[in-house]
């Protein structure tokens, strides 16, 4: 058995359950529960960025170290494109993706896109890479 067979016959099992998730709403109810979604997302983005602050405070005290500003270089003009790209990608992806939430009122549509709409604000975390890093210290 191939995997596009097996990749066929899951698409054709899941077709009625795609259906299943087609829900008649009006337009008022759609975009309230798009802007609940995002706003789950939001919460959701901000609980993981809370917990990132913490381990980073319990490695390092920050209120013990002089407080400057780092200009941090990319790695590589090749990295910054990288970036740039799959957050220009990302953006018009979750954009496109919203919209046709919109269209077919699909809840599985919506729940796929916020994933990717997590994933669009996780982008951020790729713009410096682990290990060494350039940085120009500059005194406050």
């Amino acid at each position: 058995m191939s995997i596009a067979g097996v990749s066929y016959g899951a698409g054709v099992s899941l077709a009625p359950l795609m259906e299943y998730f087609n829900v008649p709403m009006s337009p008022k109810v759609n975009i309230a529960l798009l802007l609940f979604a995002i706003l789950l997302v939001g919460i959701w983005y901000r609980i993981l960025s809370r917990n990132s602050k913490q381990k980073l405070y319990e490695m390092i005290k920050l209120e013990d170290m002089p407080q400057k500003k780092l200009w941090i270089m990319p790695s590589s003009f090749k990295h910054f494109l990288n970036v740039l790209f799959s957050y220009v990608f990302l953006l018009v992806l979750v954009s496109f993706m919203f919209w046709a939430y919109t269209e077919t009122k699909n809840v599985m549509v919506l729940i796929i896109t916020s994933g990717f709409l997590l994933g669009f604000l996780m982008v951020n975390r790729k713009t410096v890479r682990e290990g060494t890093v350039n940085v120009k210290v500059k005194n406050t």
